[in-house]
């Protein structure tokens, strides 16, 4: 049977046949007969079938309504009725109540413990259900052997402390957008295009199935069904958010609970309701527990409205008075959000920018009340350059990660991406044969990918991929820009990068060479430690293949799982982003070593 089974090429339902017949071929030796190998014929099954369906009919289960589909031709079609169909959405609703992964903890999660232990046996904190903590340990994956320290509980149990409430108005905001279909920033929502409700035209319906005119009316109506289809598809996480919100807005406050990954980096283990999510979703998010603005708390209120606004990479006096002196145009937009969505819509961040102006309007404006609750955000300039520039004590590097001290506050953080860009530009320019080649080097986002990337391991075809891909948003590839043209110039831009941070391109060298001999010597994957003592654990092992024969898409290879075989490719290629995020999770255990207060990472 499993012979039969696993022939290749062949057509899944002969190789059920085939299977069917050895089995019967080796119970008729055994002394079985015809009588004992009953088997339906395809007009007994679809009889039963028929029955059922009938039976479904009588008992008010389903319905049958005819329906006119061409000329001469209204065939039945079967409906869930009303009864079964609020049954079903009833039983769906259940089902995601039960759902706990999205849901938050109206009661404070369970602190975690230090346990002598690999972190992935560690299942003392978190969720209250012991069977739901089981399958929710301190450490995410099976497979590592991480053992984290005091400082990494420590900060867990300190996020977890956190208090939040829904912005109420924020939120009103965001499901009238939905409600109304209007796309603000990120928001996905669903619009019905008219047509789809109206049917073939007249003039279309009588024309020849091969008219040129019923043939275009044919292509434009699939495109408005795939572009609906797409929509819904990109809307289901809001139309899950909504109805989770609406809940939690009835709680005075909840909590989350959170966990790390092997590399000791700290997760929510609600995927939603949390601040590690999309602008609109970290936008309907309060702390229960604010603070009073003190002069300096106002600044820095005000300068988050402003990078909200124009983006981080403004001077922070900038920020700071373009938030003074638009005083009514805020007003403006708290007192009527989708009247001035067109204002929202240009900021960098639009809903936490609409949040931030809600909040300052009631606060520092209206002085409705006296405690800032929203979260403000502050982020790293590539926190790898950063590590990594400052370890080797690399000026140049540190200078455009922004960490050395800068003359004056007011002064514009160095863009890493711009002078990349900028000496990328300025090789091109230095040969006649490339010179053409600096016009298409001007926007930022060109460098941004391969910078943030490439400290990473990643590909040079990963790097071009993304090169041409912006070139393809900018509609001149392959028509102005061919992949020759992209080739030289991702040349030109990793050199840069090697250039501005030179010290950091030199230790991903080191590390590359050090792994190489580390996976000589070991057979259990690597291990370091980071300097607040957590033992990082580094393995991956080979995944299991299968190829088979589909109908349309040829030969396919499918996972079937893990196999017990390391994988030292797919080590030796995690190790720089592993083992620099680990270092960047350590500094901010560091930071916040003994901080009390409400905190979130971002």
């Amino acid at each position: 049977q499993q012979y039969q089974l696993d022939t290749k090429l062949s057509n899944p339902s002969f190789k059920r046949k085939g299977a069917k017949i050895v089995a019967e071929k080796k119970l008729k030796e055994l002394g079985w007969d015809n009588d004992n190998l009953f088997r339906y014929s395809n007009e007994q099954r679809n009889l039963i079938g028929y029955f059922l369906l009938e039976l479904s009919i009588a008992f008010g289960l389903v319905e049958r309504r005819a329906k006119f589909i061409a000329r001469k031709k209204s065939p039945n079609f079967i409906y869930l009725s009303k009864t079964l169909d609020e049954n079903y959405h009833s039983f769906q609703n259940h089902l995601e109540f039960k759902a706990y992964k999205d849901y938050p903890l109206i009661e404070k999660p369970l602190n975690w413990n230090l346990l002598d232990c690999e972190s992935r046996f560690n299942c003392s904190g978190g969720y209250h259900e012991e069977w739901i903590r089981g399958v929710n340990a301190l450490c995410r994956g099976y497979k590592y052997q991480s053992i984290f320290s005091n400082e990494t509980i420590s900060l867990i149990n300190t996020l977890q402390q956190t208090a939040w409430n829904i912005d109420n108005d924020v939120f009103k905001v965001l499901k009238r957008a939905v409600e109304y279909g209007l796309k603000i920033g990120n928001l996905n929502v669903v619009v019905r295009h008219p047509e789809l409700d109206l049917g073939i035209p007249e003039n279309i319906k009588k024309l020849d199935k091969n008219h040129p005119d019923r043939k275009a009316w044919r292509r434009r109506i699939s495109k408005i069904r795939t572009n609906h289809a797409e929509m819904v598809k990109k809307s289901t996480r809001t139309f899950h958010l909504i109805p989770l919100a609406n809940r939690f807005q009835r709680e005075p406050r909840f909590y989350l609970s959170w966990s790390a990954d092997y590399r000791s980096r700290l997760y929510p283990q609600q995927s939603l309701l949390q601040p590690q999510s999309s602008d609109h979703e970290k936008s309907i998010l309060t702390f229960a527990d604010g603070c009073k603005l003190d002069k300096r708390g106002e600044i820095w209120a005000a300068q988050a409205i402003g990078a909200a606004r124009l983006g981080s990479k403004k001077p922070f006096k900038d920020r700071t008075h373009w938030t003074y002196d638009n005083k009514e145009l805020l007003k403006a937009i708290a007192q009527d959000p989708l009247g001035m969505s067109n204002h929202i819509d240009q900021a960098d961040e639009p809903w936490q920018f609409l949040q931030l102006v809600m909040e300052w309007n009631r606060v520092v404006l209206n002085k409705d009340k006296y405690i800032w609750d929203v979260p403000i955000g502050a982020d790293s300039t590539s926190s790898g350059l950063q590590l990594l520039s400052a370890m080797r004590r690399d000026k140049t590097g540190m200078l455009y990660s922004n960490l050395l001290p800068i003359k004056h506050r007011d002064e514009a953080p160095k863009d890493a991406y711009s002078e990349v860009l900028r000496i990328a530009r300025e090789a091109a320019e230095s040969s006649p044969e490339t010179h053409w080649l600096s016009n298409f080097m001007q926007d930022r986002k060109l460098a941004k990918p391969i910078l943030m990337t490439a400290l990473y391991n990643s590909t040079a075809y990963t790097n071009r991929e993304n090169i041409k891909e912006f070139f393809i948003e900018k509609e001149v590839y392959p028509e102005q820009i061919n992949f020759n043209d992209v080739s030289i110039i991702y040349k030109f831009l990793i050199d840069a990068c090697k250039h501005v941070f030179k010290d950091a391109f030199q230790t991903l060298d080191w590390l590359n060479k050090l792994v190489k001999v580390a996976l000589n010597k070991s057979d259990d994957g690597l291990r370091w430690t980071t300097p607040t003592n957590d033992i990082i654990h580094l393995i991956e092992f080979e995944s299991n293949t299968r190829r088979i024969q589909t109908t349309h898409l040829g030969k396919v290879k499918i996972f079937t799982g893990h196999s017990e075989t390391i994988d030292k490719r797919k080590m030796r290629n995690a190790l720089a982003a592993s083992f620099i995020h680990s270092y960047d999770a350590s500094l901010l255990k560091s930071a916040f070593k003994d901080w009390d207060e409400p905190i979130a990472l971002i």
